[in-house]
């Protein structure tokens, strides 16, 4: 029988005010691993000074009961210091009222967040968004994300997602910590209230690879359990939310093995063995299968379908949510016998084969006219 499901495409943002020097700035939920019911991750930015990794929470506003401790560390001028906080212990399917800082550094405004529901146990239900390419043109300087991001990203919040799921290309020059903090601050009065799950794009890179890039810094992600053959790093990583799975994959970094990303797809194999879930969604930039004109991106440009088709379909991903490509497009169902196939190959219904869907850019110059 075919499984519903319910997807929301496309986001939005409006530039806000930097926040005073010395104060929690950027708030930025995400999930870390553990149970999303009854944990979060909370990462932000101090412009002042060392940052002072401490929230305060509760549920009801105004009050806070609750305390939590962190890490910091240092980063740049522009980017400050960097506190990473996560909660624990919270009930599912409630709202959470919080304030980062402390006394001697300041609080950040109150903000809140709704724990996901607990897991049902037949199938229950949340949604979530997909958007992703938010980044500016190379013609709008260090801006780097777009003046529609604000909009869009405000948008998908409306709906109330579980989270928010970014295909990558964030920015438009993973060096550049101006277009970092131009992010962070655009995205902010939604990242401080609904987890946002990044992939790393193309134009997200650097400097260099790994916990030196500036998307590791920033973001509060899980690793990659090495255990199970992935980089150790959050440049690749899994959330499992009540009966879905959320796979992160990088089609920018961590490319090595016998084919291109076939130590990635391993370790998606044992992740997906390890975690068997009713629902599987896959999250990466660069696309499996894409229409295409001359001004658009090829299917398969990283030449990585010959290591993942063949785990998708082993395993029966749902979705793989794809970005690069600046218009949307949706593919019937597909599994491919050859996995290093360019072109999708029809499966007949989705119990057997997996949806391709390129979600249609976060802000980028959109492609008004694509094949496909």
């Amino acid at each position: 029988m075919p499984r519903p499901f319910a997807v929301a495409l496309g986001l939005l943002v409006a530039l806000p005010g930097s926040a005073a020097l010395g104060a929690p700035t950027r708030l930025r939920l995400s999930f870390t691993g553990k149970d999303p019911a009854t944990s979060v991750g909370i990462a932000w930015n101090d412009l002042g000074g060392p940052c002072q990794p401490s929230v305060e929470y509760g549920t009801a506003p105004g009050s806070y009961p609750l305390k939590a401790q962190g890490t910091a560390s240092p980063l740049s001028t522009t980017l400050g210091s960097q506190c990473e906080v996560e909660l624990t212990g919270l009930a599912p399917a409630t709202t959470y009222y919080y304030r980062a800082g402390t006394p001697g550094s300041g609080y950040a405004k109150e903000q809140s967040f709704r724990t996901a529901p607990p897991t049902h146990p037949s199938c229950g239900s949340f949604r979530f968004a997909v958007s992703g390419d938010s980044r500016a043109e190379s013609w709008e300087g260090d801006k780097g994300v777009s003046t529609i991001w604000a909009t869009i990203s405000a948008l998908a919040a409306a709906h109330q997602p579980a989270l928010i799921l970014h295909s990558g290309d964030i920015i438009y020059d993973g060096t550049n910590e101006k277009q970092w903090a131009n992010h962070l601050e655009a995205t902010a009065p939604v990242s401080a209230r609904f987890p946002i799950l990044y992939a790393l794009g193309n134009h997200d890179n650097g400097p260099g690879e790994g916990d030196g890039a500036n998307f590791n810094r920033l973001f509060f992600f899980p690793r990659a359990e090495k255990a199970l053959g992935g980089s150790g790093t959050e440049d690749h990583y899994v959330v499992r939310l009540g009966h879905a799975i959320f796979v992160v994959l990088s089609t920018e970094s961590y490319s090595s093995g016998a084919i291109p990303f076939k130590q990635q797809a391993d370790w998606l194999d044992q992740v997906l063995t390890q975690n068997p879930a009713r629902w599987k969604f896959v999250v990466l930039h660069k696309p499996i299968y894409t229409g295409y004109l001359f001004i658009n991106h090829k299917p398969n440009e990283a030449g990585q379908n010959a290591a993942l088709v063949p785990v998708f379909n082993k395993h029966h991903v749902d979705i793989v949510f794809q970005g690069h490509n600046h218009f949307y497009e949706r593919f019937v169902p597909s599994a491919c016998v050859n996995g290093a196939s360019d072109n999708p190959c029809p499966a007949g219904s989705f119990e057997k084969g997996t949806v391709y869907i390129t979600a249609g850019g976060g802000g980028a110059f959109p492609v008004i006219f694509a094949g496909g």
